[in-house]
């Protein structure tokens, strides 16, 4: 009996072990479905960045352009000084020097371009030539008294180169400005002259062309015909150079035209004269042998 309970336990134990052995046995999981397999696209190497130059800055030799504009201003100076810019204008003279010898140095340093500021001295040497050039014109209208009938223009120029003569203007203007000032003023004193001249040529040329008719009517192209013939030809230059704007050239030519005309004239009325004394005297002679 106790053998059988001993068995019944022993096979109830094992029954026990078996049912917890079933349940802690995992299920089987399922078997996973195939994933495609992705194409990785392969990746082109990169170009290699462009290395960076490093810009190496050139230096610009300007020592031939600054010596163009030194040998030009030094032309001007000299200039300048043969009309006497320096002595008729002193105060812009002066000026111009100080700055010239400042140029001087700065035009040998060849790393600097300094052909701008040595070619505005140019101009302003320049504008001193013309500046001696216009006084000279001044005294040409004195001389000939054009300065009342061109009373205004004349009054302008002059007012002109008086501002020019200051040493404020070479200091405050530039030369480009100074230069056209200058040859404005000799523009102005220039007209002055012709229309003087023209003037005065037009009344020579009344003078001649009355002297002519006088020759024309004691016949002198007859009587003196290459006399004659040079006069004209003298007339007829002087109306040439009048239209030309030549007044100065036209003026000679009208003198010697009246001249010649003159010339004539009084010679064939002397010659005449003559003859007649000589035919008067020879009928005296005749009267009295009678």
């Amino acid at each position: 009996m106790r053998i059988q309970k001993k068995l019944l336990l022993a096979f109830g134990i094992a029954f026990a072990f078996s049912l917890i052995a079933c349940k802690s046995t995992p299920e089987p999981e399922p078997t996973p479905e195939p994933v495609p397999e992705t194409k990785v696209e392969e990746k082109k190497p990169e170009p290699p960045a462009p290395v960076k130059e490093e810009k190496v800055e050139e230096k610009i030799d300007y020592s031939e352009a600054n010596s163009a504009s030194l040998q030009k201003l030094e032309d001007s100076r000299d200039e300048a000084i043969n009309y006497g810019g320096n002595e008729d204008n002193e105060e812009g003279f002066a000026v111009a020097e100080a700055a010239y010898e400042a140029l001087k140095a700065a035009a040998a340093d060849s790393s600097k371009d300094s052909s701008k500021e040595l070619d505005d001295l140019a101009l302003k040497y320049d504008a001193l030539k013309n500046y001696s050039i216009a006084i000279a014109k001044e005294e040409e209208i004195a001389e000939n008294d054009f300065i009342t009938a061109n009373q205004e223009d004349y009054d302008k120029a002059d007012s002109m180169l008086t501002e020019l003569s200051w040493t404020e203007t070479f200091e405050s203007k530039s030369g480009q400005d100074l230069y056209d000032m200058s040859v404005e003023v000799i523009s102005i004193l220039d007209n002055i002259i012709l229309n003087g001249y023209r003037a005065e040529a037009k009344q020579l040329r009344l003078d001649a062309l009355a002297m002519k008719k006088k020759a024309d009517e004691v016949k002198a192209s007859v009587s003196r015909t290459a006399d004659y013939k040079a006069a004209v030809e003298k007339f007829q230059s002087g109306d040439r150079n009048y239209v030309l704007k030549e007044p100065e050239l036209a003026i000679a030519d009208y003198e010697d035209a009246e001249y010649g005309f003159s010339s004539l004239y009084g010679e064939i009325l002397e010659a005449r004269a003559k003859a007649s004394a000589a035919i008067e005297a020879a009928k005296k002679r005749n009267d009295f042998y009678r």
